[in-house]
């Protein structure tokens, strides 16, 4: 699995940009550019419901109001929000496509290890802790602050010890704490916790990880060594203030640019063809030069999945890989293509093979597509 080892950070006029890299290969570009991020925590004040019934409308001080699905309150059909009632509500998703930011009253308050639902009770862990001795463990170690608080534990838990898991979802109680104080006071609509920038973000991700931050000025410099030092991380800050910048250590911008190409070079040779329509996005495998057709798709499985997560594509997905004539080597391929998406952070399913011979395969919806969140914020 590629683990990320560099951040290189960049802030323009309108956004603040933090490339994700593996050993020099940019992986992700985490863009801000707008102030109702994902997980931002506020009291809103409910609008009219959509005229399906299916959400309801919600002011929360944007230029487009936020929307509130019916799956995403609590309680029963009884205390369905009213127009002029205060919502405290988390940004699920944010504003993008010409519609306002999802909402959900379901709140998560994430740290490095701990995610913590204060409104749920019980232990949820990463599906990628197979361990049954570690899952044990960690349920003993989170289950008498459990029952008092909903804790998802993240794959990281599985390598610390039990001090350091209670410490953070402690901290995380105090953040909810404080949210509820600054509840009581606020008038709606009022942001009471704003969301981890991109860089804060990354750092609570993958700080443990990290070898080297590279940054464009002291301000940058002090927020990761406070990050660093708040986590106990060890990688190295280095301040680009002139030439190269941040992003010339590994001529990301012409990283940037391939991933809005919609042709990609596989490396033997061959490409994949990227093409997003409103309903899916399809994904054409081309063999190039005369290749067997398993290694070209065993490539390009490796590429395809790259290409969704630093492209930050959602939804549906179709992969018209070269026509395999053994089931023996569809299922490898099959295989190939799950290993590489498990590296991805976003939920994602492998369907399988549809009765056209495409691979159907979706990936959850994460913020804007990459090529959305370089163009801006559209205007109200």
């Amino acid at each position: 699995m590629s683990r990320i080892d560099e951040l290189a950070v960049r802030r323009r006029a309108d956004r603040l940009e933090v490339a994700l890299l593996a050993e020099g290969r940019l992986v992700e570009l985490r863009i801000d550019a707008q102030s109702h991020q994902p997980g931002t925590v506020l009291i809103g004040r409910a609008e009219n419901p959509a005229p399906d019934g299916s959400a309801v409308f919600v002011d929360i001080g944007a230029a487009r109001s936020g929307f509130l699905r019916q799956l995403d309150m609590i309680g029963g059909p009884q205390d369905r929000p009213m127009p002029g009632d205060p919502l405290l509500v988390q940004v699920a998703r944010a504003a993008a496509d010409g519609k306002g930011a999802r909402l959900s009253m379901k709140l998560a308050l994430p740290g490095r290890y701990v995610v913590l639902r204060p409104q749920e009770t019980g232990i949820v862990l990463s599906r990628r802790i197979v361990d049954d001795g570690v899952r044990g463990r960690l349920g003993a170690a989170l289950g008498d602050l459990a029952a008092e608080a909903g804790l998802t534990l993240r794959t990281a838990a599985a390598e610390v010890d039990a001090g350091a898991l209670r410490e953070e979802a402690l901290r995380l109680a105090q953040v909810w704490d404080g949210i509820r104080a600054r509840a009581l006071q606020a008038r709606p609509p009022h942001i009471l916790l704003a969301a981890d920038d991109a860089a804060a973000e990354a750092v609570r991700e993958h700080g443990h990880t990290l070898r080297r931050v590279a940054v464009e000025d002291l301000a940058q410099r002090r927020q990761f060594e406070t990050l660093r030092d708040m986590h106990g991380d060890g990688f190295a800050i280095e301040t680009l203030a002139g030439e190269p910048t941040s992003f010339d250590l590994h001529d990301i911008d012409a990283q940037i640019e391939q991933a809005l190409a919609s042709e990609v070079a596989l490396p033997g040779g061959g490409s994949i063809a990227i093409q997003p329509t409103r309903a899916f996005t399809a994904i054409d495998v081309d063999s190039g030069p005369a290749r067997h057709a398993l290694e070209v798709n065993l490539e390009a499985a490796d590429v395809v999945a790259q290409q969704l997560r630093l492209r930050n594509i959602g939804g549906a997905v179709l992969v018209d890989f070269i026509t395999l004539r053994q089931a023996a080597d569809r299922d490898r391929l099959l295989g190939r293509l799950a290993l590489a998406l498990a590296e991805d952070a976003a939920p994602t399913q492998v369907l399988g093979w549809t009765r056209l011979g495409l691979v159907e395969l979706t990936r959850a919806r994460r913020g804007p597509a990459l090529a959305e969140a370089l163009r801006g914020p559209a205007a109200p």
